[in-house]
């Protein structure tokens, strides 16, 4: 919660003390600060309503300030004049209430909105302020109210971080649409690694089906997107595995029966190529390759011997 004057709510639960709110008959219940001057008409002669200062600036305003508000919706000098009225009447914001967006900096928060949090209470665009915070790239959505008579209330929803990208030398923290929520300057956490220009896009999708498939995403130290058309998974052992431009997503699950079934990640390969629609193709480790084809030389020898 923070606060901009020298008022703050006593807390969260009660800081919409002041909202105008309906009843049960629909009808429009004034604010605290306005119905408590309402309650003691009923004891007042019409001569002493008169007199009543509070009552006639109440009165005065409820008519003045619509009225006003209504002349001025289409010209900013009333707009302006309006609001710096009711400021000096006491309709200043005084109050920023903040809940969620634990990681939004609320410093940052109260700049975006300074233009309006400048304004009365009355002045205060609800709606511009929540297009303001969509340039905060940390808060996925937002509520706005104004709480009366000097608060206004904010709920942040906050992008969750979905995966790391990695591209041109640098790190950053994106969410699952792909949208960047802030740049790593140190120890990244743990989350996916996505490479490649195009990466943060394509990623939602493709590090869902890989969720799939835990055993294998397991193995995974980075998902490397080539060309923008297709990927690589890079193995934590070194191993690379090519996945087909197209019908990706069935060759993940034929890799991960042949992990399941003949335990072929746990080879000595340096690549798998799955980008071929008929066949596979290994690559074995340096110096691998030489000892099978000597292998599969003197088991042909043998044959032709026994022959």
């Amino acid at each position: 919660m923070q606060s901009l004057g020298k008022k703050s709510p006593d807390s969260a639960g009660t800081s919409g003390l002041h909202e105008p709110v309906a009843s049960a008959s629909g009808a429009l219940v004034l604010p605290r600060f306005i119905r408590r001057p309402f309650r003691s008409l009923s004891g007042l002669s019409p001569l002493k309503l008169l007199r009543s200062k509070r009552v006639l600036t109440v009165v005065t305003l409820l008519i003045a300030l619509p009225a006003a508000g209504y002349w001025a919706s289409n010209n900013d000098t009333a707009k302006s004049y309006l609001s710096t009225t009711a400021t000096a009447l006491g309709f200043r914001i005084n109050n920023l209430v903040v809940r969620g967006g634990p990681n939004v900096d609320r410093e940052a928060l109260k700049f975006l909105l300074s233009a309006e949090l400048e304004k009365s209470i009355f002045a205060f665009d609800a709606a511009n302020a929540r297009n303001l915070l969509k340039h905060n790239s940390r808060i996925q959505s937002a509520t706005v109210r104004k709480v009366y008579p000097d608060t206004v209330s904010i709920d942040i929803i906050e992008r969750e971080p979905f995966a790391i990208w990695k591209s041109g030398g640098e790190m950053k923290l994106i969410a699952s649409d792909g949208t960047v929520v802030v740049d790593i300057n140190d120890t990244p956490p743990q989350l996916p690694q996505v490479v490649g220009e195009g990466a943060e896009l394509a990623a939602g999708e493709f590090l869902t089906v890989m969720a799939s498939y835990p055993m294998l995403a397991s193995r995974v130290q980075a998902y490397v997107r080539v060309g923008k058309r297709r990927w690589n998974l890079v193995l934590r052992d070194g191993t690379k595995v090519l996945l087909p431009e197209n019908e990706w997503e069935p060759s993940i699950a034929e890799l991960y029966d042949l992990q399941t079934h003949q335990e072929i990640l746990d080879r000595e390969l340096v690549q798998i190529d799955m980008r071929l629609t008929d066949r596979l193709v290994f690559r074995l480790k340096s110096g691998q390759g030489e000892i099978r084809r000597s292998y599969i030389e003197k088991l042909i020898k043998n044959e032709g011997q026994s022959t």
